[in-house]
């Protein structure tokens, strides 16, 4: 047995309450691996001296009428093994993998970990577990441009394997992300030098600390933005149908408020005009009226 001086690595302590039996089991085998433990004596001393207290007393639970310090080092991790790790239904554990689909915060690192974790929960044969994890991987993928990329592959060619698949969308997601982390300052730079719409104030109020003052889009007509980044710059406009520009800003409803602001003006005069003729006709007959009843009262 190696001695204290040359033990590689520690077991962390087991309580069935928090951790996964299956991981603890696996690293207490790995760990007798590497310091040349075979002795099953040792192992079960070993085994016992990492579990919690609530553990060794539900393993101690498990082992009535005996004690576990006299039960076989196999047969104790048999019996954490039934009661910590429960055999799952194989259909839970297929439907589980079969619905699973990437989270937006997942990578493609992280994603295809999950896939492949879930995937070896349902003792599917080795050929088909790996077609498996490919589809899944694919599949349950957001739609998107790695999505996209992956779905141009022919999927019966032998090419196309989940490692070859899974390097793929590594690169196109690497792509991504680089575009999407460039500097502000490189994106600043550019903006100012787009002097239509940009331009530098020297006093008096500014819209931003920096004393940038920004013109409205022509596309849209808001000013938190360019006109060349505008997402509406390819809609077309309701009032005059031209593509490039919505209905606020567009110069033919311009023109037209302009011709109904004087049409307006002039309806409204010739309405006055109206009334004063009607009211000069009116005065004009009572006028004569009257002519008629002064003669009538000569006779």
């Amino acid at each position: 047995m190696a001695t204290s001086k040359s033990v590689i690595g520690k077991i962390s302590e087991f309580n069935y309450l928090n951790n996964d039996f299956s991981v603890f089991k696996v690293k207490l085998q790995q760990w007798f691996v590497a310091n040349l433990i075979s002795d099953h004596d040792v192992k079960r001393a070993i085994l016992i001296s990492s579990l919690s207290d609530e553990t060794y007393i539900l393993l101690r639970n498990l082992c009535v009428p005996k004690e576990p310090d006299t039960e076989k080092f196999e047969e104790l991790m048999h019996k954490l093994n039934i009661h910590c790790a429960p055999v799952q239904s194989l259909f839970t554990a297929r439907e589980k993998l079969y619905h699973a689909a990437q989270n937006n915060t997942e990578s493609v690192g992280e994603w295809a970990a999950r896939v492949r974790s879930l995937a070896n929960q349902c003792s599917f044969s080795q050929e088909m577990l790996e077609t498996v994890i490919r589809d899944i991987f694919v599949v349950g993928m957001p739609d998107g441009k790695i999505k996209d990329r992956l779905k141009e592959e022919n999927a019966t060619s032998s090419q196309a394997k989940f490692p070859r698949l899974f390097e793929l969308a590594q690169s196109k997601e690497a792509v991504m992300r680089e575009k999407l982390e460039k500097p502000s300052s490189y994106s600043e730079f550019h903006r100012m030098r787009e002097n239509e719409d940009y331009f530098m104030e020297s006093g008096g109020k500014s819209d931003n600390s920096k004393g940038i003052r920004v013109k409205k889009c022509s596309v849209c007509g808001r000013n938190n933005h360019i006109s060349a980044e505008c997402r509406f710059k390819n809609y077309y406009c309701n009032i005059c149908k031209i593509q490039g520009h919505l209905a606020p800003v567009c110069s033919q409803k311009n023109r037209t408020q302009q011709k109904n602001k004087f049409l307006s003006a002039r309806q409204k005069k010739s309405h006055y005009l109206s009334e004063v003729s009607e009211s000069s006709i009116q005065s004009d007959t009572e006028d004569e009226n009257l002519f008629w009843i002064e003669e009538i009262k000569k006779y």
